[in-house]
């Protein structure tokens, strides 16, 4: 970690000077939260280096789009892997098509097992369709994740994210008040005027009683 500072003209005494060297020190042995988390001394290295990645070629999707989403995973390293487990995620709405190769498709999301050699790599094809826009989501967000087949953490993951458009029955929950309390006035409006004629008659039929009698 470099440390930049501007020179002090004042002198400091020796004993603010250690204090400043130990507060320096303190800070540089401090951990980047941006960091991995250290995997400590006793755990095992791995001759292997995955790296997995995914995209359907979208920015934004809709209801009815039919997605290919393509999952590349290889190993950099200089030892092949053990067996692992890929896997991608289906979240609601997104209905499963087909794969290439065939996977296993259960709870959200479908998996293959294979093994990756020293410098090899593997690409899995997935085609899915946008069936409804769950609410109150404004993504649709796809996960791939190669793993273990022993283990539970994934090793490496990687994200699709595509803008998912405004629901329209919001649009139409904001207008139906306004339409609501006009046809509630229109309805008052037609009772008051009803009103008001029926007591009009009413006071005719009175007046010409009184001629009558007279």
């Amino acid at each position: 970690m470099t440390f930049s500072h501007t020179p002090v003209t004042t002198p400091l005494s020796s004993l603010a000077t250690a204090a400043l060297a130990a507060a320096l020190v303190a800070a540089a042995a401090v951990p980047v939260a941006a960091r991995a988390a250290d995997p400590g001394p006793d755990a095992p290295e791995r001759p292997y280096a995955l790296n997995i990645a995914i995209g359907n070629g979208h920015q934004a999707v809709k209801r009815g789009d039919r997605l290919v989403y393509t999952i590349d995973v290889g190993n950099s390293g200089a030892h092949g892997t053990p067996s692992l487990l890929l896997s991608q995620t289906l979240p609601p709405g997104l209905a499963f098509v087909s794969a290439k190769p065939e996977g296993k498709v259960s709870g959200g999301r479908i998996s293959w097992r294979r093994t990756l050699p020293a410098g090899g790599s593997g690409r899995y094809s997935v085609v899915t369709r946008v069936e409804r826009v769950p609410e109150p989501a404004r993504r649709l967000a796809v996960v791939a994740c190669a793993a273990l087949k022993t283990g539970r953490r994934p090793l490496v993951c990687a994200t699709d994210s595509d803008v998912l458009p405004a629901a329209a029955p919001a649009a139409a929950e904001t207008s139906a008040p306004g339409q609501s309390l006009w046809y509630v006035g229109a309805a008052l409006a037609l009772l008051l005027m009803a009103s008001l004629g029926l007591r009009l008659r009413r006071r005719a039929r009175r007046g010409q009683g009184g001629v009558a009698a007279g």
